[in-house]
């Protein structure tokens, strides 16, 4: 189930298209002297027998998202 829920995510990410730039939709309201920028960025693991024993159940998915503000 854990990987049908990931191939999906996959598709639709790959097929929205290209990300998007808010940089250029930021900085038309800022002043000329600044720019900024937002980055978020999304990453999804999934692990299944990571210590390689078959006897504990050992599955985990991780759910990472990290957001950054660029000011310049």
């Amino acid at each position: 189930m854990k990987r049908h829920i990931s191939l999906l995510l996959l598709l639709t990410i790959l097929l929205t298209g290209k990300g998007a730039n808010a940089g250029e939709m930021i900085n038309k309201h800022l002043p000329k002297w600044l720019k900024m920028d937002l980055e978020v960025r999304h990453r999804l693991e999934w692990k299944e027998n990571f210590d390689f024993n078959d006897a504990v159940n050992d599955d985990d998915t991780i759910d990472l998202f990290r957001t950054r503000v660029n000011i310049a």
